[in-house]
């Protein structure tokens, strides 16, 4: 019987886009399973309330350019954390960052982009769902006591802190994460992003390199 050679949609791009445009394919292919699933459950919105993060590829993180040229993710150790009651923080020229909260470093940036990395793949306001162990994996973490107890106090952080951005006419305040559930038994781990942050996304949003961003672990001035 002859064979027929399937037709590589990719072929002639070099091996890195490639793999990129395959992400992306998988990521919306995801998506659209994940909002299929939504609606049969009688869970589906209107298409004037669906709002979505930006699909980037699996071997970067996305977060919102006004959070990336900002000191709200501080170059600190956890050991040096504050409380912070509605600080000005230092910013890039155009938008006022105010916050209040425990002071946020490097290693709860992680935690954030990998959140809004496993949220991209569905509608923001739905709830994005991983197991403890897996998470902390994808982060650099290992699995152990430790580790879930500083997982769940990130989570808790990231949801108590209130962010304002201030512009112009308009202000914008909201913690980093909308809430979040914990299976004790199963480590499983529920998770809200609200929806308005896609405004931070529509201002602008930076493709981090995960592997690079891994790499500088332990070193909070690099990072």
């Amino acid at each position: 019987m002859r064979q027929i050679k399937q037709q590589d949609e990719h072929a002639g791009f070099p091996t890195p886009i490639a793999a990129h445009l395959q992400s992306i394919r998988q990521a919306i292919t995801k998506r659209q399973e994940t909002e299929q699933c939504e609606k049969g459950n009688g869970k589906g919105h209107t298409s004037a309330e669906v709002l979505h993060l930006p699909l980037w590829p699996e071997a970067v993180r996305g977060a919102p350019n006004d959070i990336l040229r900002s000191a709200l993710f501080a170059a600190v150790q956890g050991k040096g954390r504050t409380h912070i009651e509605n600080r000005l923080i230092t910013s890039v020229n155009g938008i006022r960052i105010k916050y209040t909260g425990g002071q946020l470093e490097q290693s709860d940036l992680d935690v954030w982009e990998q959140v809004l990395h496993l949220a991209r793949q569905s509608p923001l306001g739905t709830v994005c769902q991983f197991k403890a162990g897996s998470f902390l994996k994808s982060i650099g973490r290992s699995r152990g006591k430790a580790n879930y107890t500083w997982l769940s106090l990130v989570l808790s952080r990231l949801t108590a802190c209130e962010v304002r951005f201030e512009r112009p006419g308009f202000t914008h305040g909201r913690g980093l994460i909308a809430s979040y559930d914990i299976d004790e038994h199963s480590r499983l781990y529920c998770v809200c992003v609200d929806p308005d942050v896609a405004k931070l996304y529509r201002a602008g949003w930076s493709a981090i390199d995960w592997q690079q961003r891994q790499a500088l672990k332990r070193k909070p001035l690099a990072l």
